[in-house]
């Protein structure tokens, strides 16, 4: 499972999870935050050090590392 950081210099940083259009099959599994995994709710807000893990076929999840780290 592909695990994307929330890093500084990113414009995901503060957006709630409802904000980002993934493509395809691209789902977001699971989010690592504050020690803890859960699994995200829509409202979710974005901050620094946050990890999405992701699932999908290998051409949604090319193109949501695109978007991800094109922030």
């Amino acid at each position: 499972m592909p695990i994307f950081f929330i890093m500084a210099g990113t414009d995901l940083n503060l957006w709630a999870l409802r904000k980002i259009r993934l493509r395809g099959d691209a789902l977001i599994l699971c989010l690592h935050w504050d020690g803890e995994t859960v699994v995200p709710h829509a409202d979710h807000i974005l901050e620094l050090g946050d990890r999405l893990g992701l699932i999908g076929s290998p051409l949604a999840l090319e193109q949501a590392e695109a978007l991800l780290l094109a922030g």
